[in-house]
């Protein structure tokens, strides 16, 4: 029930500001935001101790990537306010254990 009313508050959200087709650059900037916003809302959902060292060895990789695409130092403060809002828009909805648990699933499946 609580995926279905996420999924449905996502839609309804997704249905008043479209989000505009995105850059390489600024997908990399997003998923690097993602994993740096799971680490710091997110941890006590995350796992153990190597869930945790392996996120944050993707956040590097993600760093490194979105810098070679051209990422700019406001380009990831513009994703790390997008992510942080939809995160929180999903606590909002269905709490924060079950919130962070499809957002890094998320970042897992991107």
């Amino acid at each position: 029930m609580k995926s279905l009313m996420l999924i449905g508050g996502l839609i309804l959200i997704a249905g008043c500001e479209p989000v505009p087709p995105q850059t390489p650059v600024q997908q990399a900037a997003n998923q690097w935001a993602g994993a740096n916003v799971a680490l710091t809302q997110c941890a006590p959902y995350i796992g153990g101790f190597s869930d945790a060292q392996a996120l944050k060895e993707e956040r590097e990789r993600d760093l490194e990537r979105a810098r070679s695409l051209g990422a700019t130092d406001a380009m990831f403060s513009e994703a790390t306010t997008l992510v942080t809002s939809q995160l929180n828009g999903a606590i909002i909805l269905v709490g924060a254990r079950d919130a962070c648990s499809m957002f890094v699933s998320a970042l897992g499946a991107a």
